[in-house]
């Protein structure tokens, strides 16, 4: 499929109603996950709507914000899987969407997930993130979670 094809789909899902079904507080419609059928053509289009302006106020404002979050999972659990450079993505995101990022990093790799979290995770990813954790102030996670998991060898950075 297109690149267009795809960016074009990730618009159509990003304004469907939030319907609260998945493993994730950030849950927020059932179309965001069919988008994982695309492999990893998904990561460099989720990328591009990103930079994009793609979204109108056709859809509530709630909705986007609350379906970002949802993709943002999806684009890390995906990059993850398929050991895509998710490092430069997330140094690259503006501060309108840095924050989700971070706290969809968080969820993927932390301790909200609990036994279902990742083990292993990139370790330039792991920079990036408490880097730009540093500087935002929006931040209320724990700020040294990431970190303990290294220190006491649940986390290995790879």
């Amino acid at each position: 499929m297109a690149m267009e094809s795809i960016v074009a789909e990730i618009c159509v899902a990003l304004k469907a109603p939030p319907n609260g079904v998945g493993d994730s507080c950030f849950v927020s419609n059932k179309t965001l996950p069919l988008l994982k059928r695309h492999g990893v053509a998904l990561l460099p289009a989720i990328e591009t709507v990103l930079g994009m302006d793609a979204l109108t106020n056709e859809a509530p404002a709630w909705f986007v914000d609350s379906n970002w979050l949802h993709l943002l999972l999806i684009y890390f659990e995906e990059a993850d899987d398929r050991r895509w450079d998710s490092a430069s993505f997330l140094a690259a995101i503006g501060s309108q969407w840095r924050h989700e990022a971070l706290v969809a990093v968080f969820q993927i790799w932390g301790p909200a997930r609990g036994e279902r979290r990742r083990r292993a995770m990139p370790r330039r990813l792991f920079e990036i993130f408490h880097s730009l954790m540093q500087e935002d102030p929006a931040w209320v996670g724990d700020p040294e979670g990431l970190r303990r998991f290294v220190a006491d060898a649940s986390l290995k950075l790879v």
